[in-house]
């Protein structure tokens, strides 16, 4: 696991809402916005509360599930598992979620 993933929190990431990542998907980067930031519950007490992640692929791109490099410049860049989810608006460009335990 990368160490910087032990260090973020739900608070990491509403700081970031509505900005842009870019993601590695093999040899290309991709952007990705963050929009919305869902705490999960609360974790073990040595450990942070789980909390997801939603994006959205504002070019339309598709990407398949899988673990990814995400970059923002308030971060340090790190990898994390996303699956595309399904949302109500099916006229949406496509979202992808990270859990985070």
């Amino acid at each position: 696991m990368d160490e910087i993933l032990k260090k973020l929190t739900v608070d990491t990431f509403e700081n970031i809402k509505e900005k842009t990542f870019n993601v590695h998907v093999g040899a290309d980067i991709h952007k990705l916005e963050l929009v919305e930031v869902t705490k999960r519950g609360t974790g073990h007490e040595d450990f942070r509360d789980p909390f997801s992640l939603l994006f959205k692929s504002p070019d339309g791109f598709e990407i398949e599930q899988g673990c990814f490099r995400f970059e923002h410049e308030e971060l340090d860049a790190c990898n994390m598992f996303m699956t595309r989810v399904l949302i109500e608006d099916t006229k949406a460009p496509p979202h992808y979620e990270v859990s985070m335990g």
